[in-house]
């Protein structure tokens, strides 16, 4: 989950400022802002202005009314209200949103239901968000769920730093707006939501990963060269021929192989690292002119090189690239022994790829 977790914070950093909700208003409200986030008196005070605001909240766009109220709801500790009104806003969207990638609200969704079942049935809220997550993740296709794993698995200092901005901004007033308020409630549930899961998201991705998918390691032999340790996932649903996406590198992947299967591939990621006689990699990365004179100065210390291009592709374009392979020249001269197999490239040699190479004495080809 590595790949999903950074995946997971990129996401969250991009979209906090952003879709924060904006509320009609013109009240004011009395605020005095707590010392940070996770100071002890924090929840009291954001509650105190939740229950203040409730009653005269008022919105007409009926979506945005119900993704607010939730806010509110869960602010003010009605969680079973939340949870309906989270369900209710899930079931008008539900055509609007048919075909988008899970967005970030079904974390909230996720939260609501395990406070809800947390205050009814009276369990721990660890419990309660493992009923919760297996509830939702059993009605989620494998992409959903890769998707939703990382909206979960997002660094929960990202929300941290997020609402302790919006309190430095407020300490110096004693008085915000409506929409302050709502601003400062939404950053609020949101920092509330991420600390408590964050601890226990991991175990049931874990578990659900290995009901969702096959993982096999495996040895691939190179005739005269050894052999590397590679990493297979496949989606465990389907068993006919699937298209692969492979990568070889030296560090983590690209994209990682789980998340090549949630979009329906077979993920296959080489390590070099795990390479049993033969060569010692080096990495070269950017526009192949700048690769190039690297590359020379390389093989003037050291020798022929072998050279092996893998391309960092998105997963979101390989349908197209996986239909559209074009041969790439290096016009690497006779410095270089001949090159290996170019792995699916791109028309846009400007792309940022990455190339492998590998330094052996007598080396022509790498994996």
């Amino acid at each position: 989950m590595r790949s999903a977790g950074r995946l997971g914070s990129m996401m969250l950093a991009a979209v906090l400022a952003l879709s924060v909700p904006r509320w009609s208003g013109a009240q004011s409200f009395e605020f005095h802002a707590p010392p940070s986030a996770t100071d002890a008196r924090t929840p009291a005070v954001m509650r105190d202005l939740a229950e203040r605001l409730l009653p005269v909240y008022q919105e007409a766009d009926p979506d945005r009314y119900l993704a607010n109220l939730s806010v509110l709801q869960l602010t003010a500790g009605d969680y079973s209200a939340a949870a309906e009104s989270r369900e209710s806003l899930h079931e008008r969207r539900r055509r609007a949103d048919a075909g988008r990638p899970v967005g970030r609200g079904r974390v909230l969704d996720l939260y609501a239901r395990a406070k809800t079942i947390e205050a009814d049935r009276r369990e721990p809220f660890a419990d309660a968000f493992g009923q919760a997550y297996q509830e939702m993740f059993s009605k989620l296709n494998d992409h959903d769920a890769f998707m939703l794993s990382g909206w979960l698995s997002a660094n929960p200092q990202d929300s941290q730093e997020s609402f302790d901005r919006l309190l430095d901004e407020q300490r110096s007033k004693d008085i915000v707006n409506q929409q302050e308020a709502e601003t400062l409630l939404s950053a609020f549930v949101q920092f509330e939501a991420y600390h408590a899961l964050a601890p226990l998201v991991g175990s049931l991705d874990e578990a659900d990963g290995a009901r969702r998918y096959a993982e096999t390691e495996i040895t691939v032999k190179v005739p005269g060269r050894g052999s590397i340790g590679a990493t297979v996932v496949r989606p465990k649903t389907v068993s006919t021929p699937l298209p692969a996406l492979l990568e070889l590198g030296i560090d983590r992947p690209t994209v990682s192989a789980k998340e090549s299967a949630a979009h329906g591939y077979v993920g296959v990621f080489a390590d070099l690292r795990r390479r049993q006689a033969g060569a010692v990699p080096f990495v070269v990365g950017g526009d192949h002119s700048v690769a190039l004179p690297v590359m020379r100065a390389l093989c003037k210390a050291h020798g022929p090189l072998a050279v092996e291009e893998i391309l960092h592709v998105q997963v979101t374009d390989l349908d197209r690239h996986v239909r559209h392979r074009q041969r790439l020249d290096l016009g690497v001269g006779a410095a270089f022994q001949e090159p290996g197999p170019d792995l699916g490239h791109s028309c846009s040699q400007a792309d940022a790829s990455t190339i492998f190479l590998a330094m052996e004495s007598n080396a022509s080809m790498v994996a």
